[in-house]
Formats: structure tokens, C-alpha cells, sequence
């Protein structure tokens, strides 16, 4: 295995292989996402329900109730401050759920057990 560093100046062009390299664009410009979200998911575990419980989401956010594998199993908005999921249908398991702000981003992603 081998370890590539590059290392690039904001304000300057550096020589690199006979062109130049240069830093476009500049860190500062690159804008960062928020993952400070306060997410519950309840009962943990659970035999048929699980609550999603999120506060301070922009509107717009969603989630992905996917097994351990990945394979998408349910996917929405969260439109209130708790979604109620139905997952009484799946078998005993690991299950994962994320949420995703309204571009798209995940921000986070909990396990959830199924008994």
C-alpha cells in the first residue's frame, strides 16, 4: 500500500512535473456541511415500530431504511418531528437507518436492531 501526500499552496502556483499546480479553489470557498442533528430512533430494539425523532432539520430532509447488506427496504421525508416506521414485515436484524438533508447528504446513519 502506499501513502500519496500532496500538499498545495493557496496563494501561490507550485512547479509539478513541468506544469503547475495550483489550489482552485481555495479551501475557505469550500462550504461545510452540518452534521450537529439531534436524531433518536426508539423503541431500540424493536419487534414492529421504530420512531425517528429529529430536531433542528431543515424541511426537505429524508431517510433510508436499509438492512445490513444496504438494499434499500423504505425511504421518505421526514416531514414531522417524529416518523413512525412500520417494520414489523422484516426479519431479525441489524438494520441501518440514515437521514439526508434536503440536497441529498447523509448525515448520519444509526443501527437498529429488529428482535
Amino acid at each position: 500500500m502506499y501513502k500519496v501526500i500532496v500538499i498545495l499552496c493557496l496563494f501561490c502556483s507550485l512547479p509539478f512535473n513541468g506544469s503547475y499546480l495550483q489550489a482552485s479553489p481555495p479551501l475557505h470557498d469550500i462550504a461545510a456541511i452540518d452534521i450537529s442533528i439531534k436524531l433518536k430512533l426508539y423503541p431500540n430494539p424493536t419487534t414492529d415500530l421504530i420512531n425517528i425523532e429529529v430536531q433542528d432539520l431543515e424541511a426537505g430532509a429524508s431517510y433510508e431504511f436499509r438492512n445490513i447488506i444496504g438494499k434499500r427496504l423504505l425511504a421518505g421525508t421526514l416531514d414531522n418531528a417524529v416518523t413512525t416506521l412500520n417494520i414489523e414485515e422484516y426479519n431479525k436484524g441489524i438494520y441501518l437507518v440514515s437521514i439526508f438533508d434536503a440536497q441529498g447528504n447523509r448525515l448520519v446513519t444509526k443501527k437498529v436492531l429488529k428482535k
